[in-house]
């Protein structure tokens, strides 16, 4: 069973059980005051004589973990700090379109299933500085995860099959450029943790017991660990590399309630415990972060693709009951301060300043009509819809940048994006000038993170729902072809009435909510849209000019 610990691994005096030793990784995400309490929270389950094995376990005095249990008896609890560890310092001239061998590394953190409320709704853990970060750009593309992925690494993706489970092939075609491999040519070490779901191998069920190439070493990564895809996919294992760590040699019965405690009956691996999962990854990223970045070693670039927020919600005991909202609250709040824990490695690393760091997601939340009943969390803040639908909710995501001395704190930008064009702009902003034959959906939005486009840069969208509903996005006008979600939303699929629309027209300007369908009324823009999503089904990519 995979175990990276920060500091408290070197101090154990004991051997660890499977449950410590996840405590162990856990600790290794925290600050001194956090693991304090964490501790003393341990001691208070483990009763009797618990002080005394956790001090023997972690290295802490008995003295720190008995203020610690002081503190908890007088009402205190593990603080989760909030998202505003994401927020965007800084200011700066520098001009981006040149290389800057100062900026020696990038990171990039992709979670599951958050979206545009989460940041932003009055969870208890919410700090207000999440307000004031250069939060959103306006679109996220693909209301599903590994469509997603692909349009994260390879700068495309209209072209790519939605379902991809643990036991897929390998979905990138051999030779693609990638992010991963563009910024290893031009002498970054690449690494990946977490999520992989693009699949692995060439045979139609992946034999994990065989190297399984090709995949992440295959695309441009130096290094990986992770899982096959989503958490709530067999089998359930680690791999890393091209090798399995453990084989799924058990047996998950899986699970359908409580709600959100879902995951698929299927092989695991009898040393992995689902819930253990965000933390390993987590703990993963803390490592790689210590072990390559620091002066005089060479830039890196860590893609962190966290399978959480998604079902399974599985919060560690730490973080149940800190967001008021339910499981998948708390299951936000753990991933946060999972992702504090990332910052606090590369701040600690002494290469802060030359950091980009991105948080985003790869769809909207699913988050349903009895969650908004039952909560006063907005998974989805006003967006109609949710997670695998044509509506907004769909795709709206938050996208936050940090960049210090380049990107102005409190900045927000109105521009239209899709995570395909990370991989153009991470090329910008590295001097690398992109084939033809690469990216071919990805625009350069460097000049929006730094409050610099004089104009749109991105003219046009396309959306896709879970059931293969397209959408063209233009301007304010927003163009889907059907009715109905598409996706999980009640109704999927509408018939069109005699006489009635044939699809769905919003001005998003004037109706954000997607509620008055302007389809008759704007017949031209319809047509328009329609010609054009059509032609970029033809030609094969969005991209006016490739490469330029």
């Amino acid at each position: 069973m995979f175990c990276v610990v920060k500091n408290y691994a070197k101090r154990t005096r004991v051997s660890a059980s499977p449950a410590e030793r996840c405590w162990l990784r856990v600790m290794g995400t925290l600050n001194e005051y956090q693991a304090r309490l964490f501790v003393a929270e341990k001691a208070l389950e483990i009763g009797r004589g618990g002080t005394s094995r956790l001090s023997k376990l972690t290295g802490m005095s008995r003295v720190t973990i008995t203020s610690g249990l002081t503190e908890l008896r007088g009402g205190k609890r593990l603080r989760v700090a909030g998202a505003g560890r994401v927020r965007a310092p800084g200011g700066g001239r520098k001009k981006v379109e040149e290389a800057d061998p100062a900026l020696q590394r990038r990171l990039k953190a992709i979670v599951e299933e958050t979206t545009a409320g989460d940041p932003m709704s009055p969870l208890k853990w919410t700090s207000k500085s999440t307000r004031t970060m250069a939060e959103e750009l306006e679109r996220g593309g693909h209301p599903v995860s590994n469509v997603t992925v692909a349009r994260c690494l390879a700068g495309m993706g209209y072209t790519l099959q939605a379902n991809v489970n643990g036991y897929s092939p390998d979905l990138i075609e051999p030779g693609r450029l990638t992010m991963p491999l563009m910024l290893k040519q031009h002498g970054y070490f690449t690494c990946g943790v977490g999520k992989w779901h693009l699949g692995l191998g060439t045979e139609e069920k992946t034999d994990f017991s065989k190297p399984l190439r090709p995949g992440p070493m295959d695309h441009g990564f130096d290094y990986y660990f992770g899982i096959p895809a989503s958490l709530d996919m067999a089998p359930y294992l680690y791999f890393e590399n091209d090798h399995v760590v453990e084989q799924p040699s058990s047996l998950t019965p899986g699970s359908k309630e409580p709600r959100g405690v879902f995951w698929r009956p299927g092989p695991i691996a009898p040393h992995l415990r689902l819930e253990d999962v965000l933390p390993t990854i987590a703990s993963k990223a803390v490592g790689l972060t210590h072990d390559h970045m620091g002066k005089g070693k060479p830039p890196m670039f860590l893609y962190c693709a966290l399978p959480a927020p998604h079902t399974p919600w599985l919060p560690l005991p730490a973080y149940r009951g800190r967001s008021k909202a339910g499981d998948y609250g708390d299951y936000v709040a753990e991933v946060d301060d999972m992702l504090g824990g990332i910052l606090s490695a590369v701040k600690e690393s002494g290469e802060e300043d030359n950091t980009i760091f991105i948080f985003t997601s790869d769809n909207g939340a699913d988050w349903k009509i009895e969650d908004l009943a039952r909560y006063a969390h907005r998974a989805n803040a006003h967006w109609r819809g949710e997670k695998a639908d044509i509506w907004e909710a769909g795709h709206r995501i938050p996208f936050l940048i940090r960049w210090p001395g380049h990107i102005r704190a409190g900045s927000v930008s109105g521009e239209l994006g899709c995570l395909t064009d990370v991989m153009a702009s991470v090329a910008a902003i590295n001097g690398v000038k992109l084939p033809d034959n690469a990216a071919e959906d990805s625009y350069d939005l460097s000049q929006a993170f730094l409050g610099r486009n004089g104009g749109p840069i991105r003219p046009d969208i396309i959306d896709h729902s879970i059931d293969g509903m397209f959408a063209m996005r233009r301007g304010k006008w927003k163009l889907k072809e059907g009715l109905g979600s598409g996706g999980f939303s009640a109704p999927k699929r509408v018939d069109p009435a005699p006489g009635g629309p044939k699809g769905q027209l919003y001005d998003l300007s004037k109706d954000p909510h997607e509620l008055d369908n302007l389809y008759q009324k704007r017949p031209e823009i319809v047509d328009e849209l329609s010609t054009l999503l059509e032609k970029y089904r033809q030609q094969g990519y969005t991209r006016p000019s490739p490469g330029n």
